[in-house]
């Protein structure tokens, strides 16, 4: 998209380099041979007409640099998203897989007292409810996981495996565009 528009932008830019009075002659206002106007007339018309179209382009320009940069903005904003939410969803995975090393942890310690009879088998089962369901968890976002991956790499070309740390900075109410 940003291609695209620095394409319009070149393209307005060339024609603004070749747009001159004398070649809109014989476009537009045509010369009635019958009216008073004469060629000094006409001229000033067709000039006037040239400085409206510069005028015009001139805006279309300065219209398509702005919302080229608008999209560049919205794309780094979008980037941003996408890089927390990978990393917010790396630190919630390492959190489920914790919890699952101490749940295993606590159920083999719970297996020794159910085979020595010590503790009911419900406990057991409950344990197993819960690791089948930190499992399911993982699963799910490790599909969200591939799927903001996927995004980031459809923004920037670039494939990210582990978390990206962000570098925090002050911003000055002087540095915002607006």
């Amino acid at each position: 998209l940003v291609n695209v528009a620095n394409l319009v932008f070149q393209a307005l830019r060339d024609l603004w380099d070749r747009l001159d009075p004398r070649d809109l002659l014989g476009h537009g206002v045509k010369l009635d041979p019958g009216a008073n106007q004469d060629l000094e007339e006409n001229l000033d018309h067709k000039d006037r007409q040239v400085k409206y179209y510069k005028k015009k382009i001139s805006f279309l320009l300065k219209a398509t640099k702005y919302q080229t940069l608008i999209n560049k903005l919205n794309r780094q904003a979008l980037l941003v998203t996408n890089l927390s939410k990978l990393n917010y969803l790396f630190s919630l995975k390492q959190a489920l897989k914790t919890k699952e090393n101490s749940i295993k942890t606590t159920k083999n310690a719970i297996e020794v007292g159910v085979k020595n009879g010590k503790i009911p088998e419900f406990q057991l089962l409950r344990l197993n409810d819960a690791l089948n369901e930190i499992k399911a968890q993982i699963n799910d976002l490790d599909t969200q996981i591939a799927k903001t991956k996927s995004d980031i790499y459809t923004l920037t070309l670039t494939k990210i495996n582990k978390p990206i740390k962000f570098q925090s900075f002050n911003v000055n109410s002087g540095e915002f565009i607006l």
